[in-house]
């Protein structure tokens, strides 16, 4: 999307369709013990009888396979097609030849090196978010400012990818624990590269003065607030560019969300933080293992939801922290106790469970799984569209200042999900170079 009509038509289309539908998307599926929507009628098979009779096995090919998933439910979701192509139609691709200068040849020996300490799936991230940053004219600005920096792996990349140009880059990475500032500094030094450190919070408004109408400034999965905080200060101060990845969005300060353009604050949507971690649903594959402590921790924390309902009649679904990985390799009378001990439980509940009694718990936590894995297969349907009114509502934020704004997916789904970039650089600075 190059222009503000175009960003706002997409805007509205997605906020009429997300608001249409609401019931199909903005609900807590663990507080659920029946489908939460009113059912479709169908002469041959409604929506819950289909859900109901679907396989395990068809179950998780659509939830692998987006556009599928749109098909299918477009029998009885009839919007279902126009949400999937028009999240499509949104982002252009990653375009190779968008990227930086030219580049001489590395030694890819020095580049291992290099990147040493740096996860492999966000190495690659890197590498591809750069590519997407505009070539520095002779009369543009090279100063780029690392929002969120943690260590600076992104700022030290930028570096060291222009150390040898005739104007490299000079990267100021903001960061606000002291001690990742000092191991970053220390990489910096041992590569020799132009980049420095500032201890500072990100979502105090002193490090506004840290953005000029001359900065270039990146954020790679800065959460909520931090990367809202960012597009607030680049409004005030007119930064010359912005290069956004948005993540975590229910990462806020208020209760709900407050919309950040004009066009935003005219939506009816109301938005908790649990409706922002929607789009968060959408992983990378973890390989096998992964996906079975998944499946188990699921499993887990309904069968003992069940527990609680059954020994203190509770009818509402007790929520749990983030359960140690370790206890999911054990055995379920272990996560019991603990899980009864960390709500402080344990004069309450009977931790003597027999084996029958364990079976049953089991037993009915799979009949809950069944049906959440179905509430939660028509709920992806929403996740993309959901996210992208997120970023439109940013991207018009920016545009209403002077900013041209483009969005695109700087990297492939399955490096991650979160692979939506803002790409803003303000009107007048078309004038300079």
């Amino acid at each position: 999307m190059t222009h503000r009509y175009s960003l706002q038509h997409a805007f509205h289309t997605l906020d009429q369709l997300l608001t249409r539908n609401q019931h199909y998307w903005q609900f807590r599926p663990f507080y659920h013990r029946q489908l939460p929507w009113p059912d479709s009628e169908k002469p041959a098979q409604s929506l819950n009888q289909a859900l109901e009779q679907l396989s395990d096995d068809r179950l998780k090919n659509l939830q692998e396979n987006p556009e599928q998933l749109a098909q299918w439910l477009s029998q009885w979701i009839p919007e279902a097609l126009q949400l999937s192509q028009l999240s499509t139609e949104l982002l252009s691709r990653a375009d190779s030849r968008n990227s930086l200068p030219d580049q001489p040849q590395v030694d890819q020996s020095e580049l291992k090196r290099f990147a040493q300490g740096i996860p492999g799936r966000k190495w690659r991230q890197m590498l591809d978010f750069s590519r997407q940053l505009h070539p520095a004219g002779a009369s543009s600005t090279t100063r780029f400012l690392e929002w969120c920096a943690g260590k600076g792996h992104l700022g030290r990349l930028l570096a060291y990818q222009t150390q040898q140009q005739q104007t490299p880059y000079q990267v100021t990475s903001l960061e606000w624990q002291q001690i990742l500032c000092e191991k970053g500094e220390q990489e910096a030094a041992k590569w020799q590269l132009n980049q420095c450190f500032i201890n500072a919070d990100a979502l105090s408004d002193e490090a506004a003065q840290f953005i000029t109408p001359e900065t270039r400034t990146v954020a790679l999965h800065a959460c909520g607030d931090l990367h809202c905080q960012l597009i607030h200060h680049a409004r005030q101060k007119q930064a010359h560019s912005l290069y956004i990845a948005p993540c975590c969005y229910h990462l806020i300060r208020a209760e709900h969300y407050q919309p950040m353009s004009q066009t935003g604050k005219q939506s009816t949507l109301t938005l908790s933080k649990q409706d922002l971690k929607i789009p968060l649903q959408e992983t990378v594959t973890g390989g096998q293992r992964i996906g079975q402590l998944r499946d188990t921790e699921l499993l887990w924390r309904m069968a003992f939801d069940t527990l609680l309902k059954d020994q203190l009649q509770q009818s509402d679904y007790q929520p749990l922290p983030t359960i140690p990985k370790y206890l999911l390799t054990g055995a379920f009378e272990d996560f019991v106790h603990w899980a009864v001990h960390n709500r402080d439980l344990q004069h309450a509940v009977d931790n003597s469970i027999s084996a029958q009694h364990i079976r049953s718990y089991l037993q009915q936590g799979q009949q809950r799984v069944h049906m959440i894995r179905r509430m939660e297969l028509v709920q992806h349907l929403f996740r993309r569209p959901l996210e992208l009114w997120l970023v439109l509502d940013r991207a018009l934020a920016l545009e209403e200042v002077g900013f041209h704004v483009e969005l695109t997916e700087f990297c492939d789904k399955k490096l991650t999900p979160r692979n939506i970039m803002i790409k803003a650089r303000h009107q007048r600075t078309f004038n300079t170079c």
